[in-house]
């Protein structure tokens, strides 16, 4: 039964994949790079030696709540990218005032590419997309006393 879930998570995504605007699919391609840059740049480059299972799986939760296709995936994943953004440009600054011109730009390559995803999950046509795909709200139903009152 638990793979019955995962094989439809799976073919439900990759549906939504297809059928998504643009902006989603660049969005969520540009966000898997940056995760794949930032996890090689923080191993190879910046924390060598650390364990890195946390950036992992922050990194993999993200992705998987937007390409969920949920609203508020996309919204915890803009605000992590913002911060995340935040991170390489004082990293950026660090090595450039300290004439480390080759880890800055390692440092302004993260920045690019969270921020052309962000950019891609802020237009209009993705977030019109993600809020398209969130459950319609139930309306009460109308009691006769309510009706008798007008």
């Amino acid at each position: 039964m638990v793979s019955e879930q995962g094989n439809n998570f799976m073919a439900t995504a990759i549906a939504d994949f297809k059928e998504s605007p643009q902006s989603v699919k660049s969005g969520l391609t540009v966000l898997v790079l940056a995760w794949v840059w930032h996890l090689i740049s923080i191993h190879r480059y910046f924390l060598r030696g650390d364990d890195h299972w946390q950036q992992i799986v922050i990194g993999l939760l993200l992705c998987i709540f937007v390409f969920s296709i949920k609203n508020w995936g996309r919204v915890l994943c803009i605000v992590c990218n913002i911060l995340i953004i935040a991170l390489y440009l004082l990293l950026g600054a660090f090595y450039y005032s300290n004439a480390e011109l080759r880890l800055g730009l390692i440092a302004l390559f993260n920045v690019a590419l969270f921020s052309l995803a962000t950019y891609f999950l802020m237009l209009g046509s993705s977030a019109a997309y993600y809020k398209s795909k969130m459950p319609k709200k139930k309306e009460a139903p109308v009691n006769d006393s309510e009706k008798k009152k007008e």
